[in-house]
């Protein structure tokens, strides 16, 4: 799939859910002012820039967590489900210093969707060995592999 399928595919599975369950997986999406917020505070904290593939996903829902599949948010949230903040899952991660060349934008039971600030790509990653499993040159395509591989979509 391609990053403009997953997204209609995110906002058909949300559909879907909110019909047959009364309540979809979508959260409030991200205002101008907290994406702009969060661009600068993980270039600050983590020097790394954000894709704008993630940013856009944010403006959609900020953040998500689908069939075991969590994409984090610009903040940590405790309603309607838990899901970390970006920025709080990567201040954890970077505590241990072997985990500071990655950057995570989402995990799963088996796997992380992270960036690697010394490959310079995106990588798809054993969630608990940190292991490659697959590269990839955008967050798109990563978040594609990632959905597609742990089989998160009904569509």
């Amino acid at each position: 799939m391609t990053f403009k399928e997953v997204l209609q595919a995110l906002i058909h599975q949300h559909n879907e859910d909110e019909s047959t369950f009364g309540a979809g997986f979508f959260l409030d999406s991200a205002t101008s002012i907290e994406l702009e917020t969060l661009r600068d505070k993980v270039q600050e904290q983590f020097n790394v820039t954000l894709p704008d593939e993630y940013l856009e996903i944010l403006k959609l829902t900020n953040g998500f967590s689908l069939n075991g599949l969590s994409l984090y948010g610009s903040v940590q949230k405790q309603e309607p489900y838990f899901l970390d903040g970006v920025i709080d899952a990567n201040k954890a991660f970077w505590d241990e210093e072997t985990l500071r060349e990655y950057f995570a934008f989402s995990e799963e039971s088996t796997t992380r969707l992270v960036f690697s600030v010394v490959q310079d790509k995106y990588l798809v990653v054993d969630r608990v060995t940190w292991d490659t499993i697959e590269e990839f040159d955008t967050f798109g395509d990563a978040l594609s592999f990632q959905i597609d591989d742990c089989c998160i979509l009904s569509v």
